[in-house]
């Protein structure tokens, strides 16, 4: 696994992602002393999934969460500005506001967010789920590079986010038989309300004792390439496209029912859900809803090329060669890989 082993974060670039991360906490801490300002990493940056040129996310905190003009991206921007960064983009409008920088110090490309502690606790479960066993960490760097080595990682032009992607390999390690790793959230049941974390609502409790969890998934003996051969033929052969949902929350895949996620109905959010995994807190949120029908026949399409090199025992060098547009795959996508066994065609 070379690409994996040269990818890693090197101490270098620990450090100059930690450098920055305590200069943007001095810069806000000192403007606003009283909102006890936090910065926090999180995303790739601190769940053990980074690579050394990764971008760094930051998520500032308040104390209490308290609602400030530092919620304002103008703001903040404002603020970097006085203190030499430039080059910053702001996206007022997103559903997590954010504002967006290349540190002139170190030359890393940073995203800051404003109170958006679920993307804390979503980066400590994955942090959990990735030191469980010495196979999910190279697994998952694996399928990221194919997905950005095909251009499959971009939730904006209609394919996946990075935590989708990552969702759909922790559950396909759930699912293994024997599993290789457990259920977070089914391990908490015997938390009592009082001592259980909830944010805006949302149940953010897991269970993170890696001393137990550790060794969970021994009793399998898959090899790594058995692991990746595995993702593939689960996507390309045996996912249920028009019925199933992908969930880490509950340790197996849902029905669409269950969420609401029916797409026969003309409702378009409902409509948009061809390919549905769910978030793994907020429930009612499909990660893969950016993409449309078009957009999960090409899904579909790549996993069907991968899983054919890897049934060929291609290399992996192949697997993730990079993507050309070809207009005779996409001719031969639609018109045959996206037609369900039973007849009943979604696509």
């Amino acid at each position: 696994m070379d690409f994996y082993t040269k990818n890693l974060p090197t101490e270098e670039s620990k450090t100059r992602k930690l450098s920055l991360l305590k200069r943007i906490q001095k810069i806000f801490s000192d403007r606003y002393p009283t909102l006890g300002v936090k910065a926090h990493l999180f995303g790739s940056s601190a769940n053990e999934l980074g690579t050394y040129n990764s971008d760094v996310d930051i998520c500032l905190t308040t104390k209490d969460r308290v609602d400030c003009e530092l919620s304002d991206m103008e703001v903040i921007k404002k603020i970097l500005e006085e203190n030499g960064i430039t080059k910053i983009r702001t996206t007022p409008n997103a559903k997590v506001p954010i504002c967006n920088f290349v540190d002139p110090e170190t030359n890393l490309s940073c995203d800051i967010n404003v109170n958006n502690t679920i993307a804390l606790y979503n980066t400590k479960m994955i942090q959990t789920y990735a030191l469980i066993d010495e196979r999910v960490k190279p697994l998952i760097m694996t399928i990221k590079y194919f997905a950005k080595q095909r251009m499959l990682n971009d939730a904006k032009t209609g394919t996946l986010s990075s935590y989708c992607w990552v969702n759909m390999v922790i559950n396909f390690l759930q699912m293994r038989k024997p599993p290789i790793l457990p259920c977070l959230h089914a391990m908490t049941k015997d938390i009592p309300p009082e001592e259980r974390i909830i944010v805006d609502g949302i149940d953010c409790t897991i269970y993170t004792d890696l001393d137990k969890l550790k060794g969970f998934g021994k009793d399998n003996k898959e090899t790594l390439y058995e692991l990746i051969f595995g993702f593939f033929k689960t996507f390309a052969c045996d996912f249920d496209y028009i019925t199933d949902v992908v969930s880490v929350r509950s340790g197996c895949y849902k029905k669409k029912s269950d969420n609401g996620w029916n797409v026969s109905s003309n409702n378009t959010r409902i409509r948009n859900n061809y390919f549905c995994v769910e978030e793994p807190f907020n429930t009612t949120r499909n990660l893969a809803n950016c993409a449309n029908r078009y957009s999960v026949k090409g899904l579909r399409w790549e996993f069907k090329r991968a899983f054919k090199i890897l049934k060929a025992r291609g290399s992996l060098e192949e697997l993730c060669e990079p993507y050309k547009p070809n207009p005779s795959n996409y001719a031969y996508a639609t018109t045959y890989y996206y037609q369900n066994q039973n007849n009943r065609s979604l696509f």
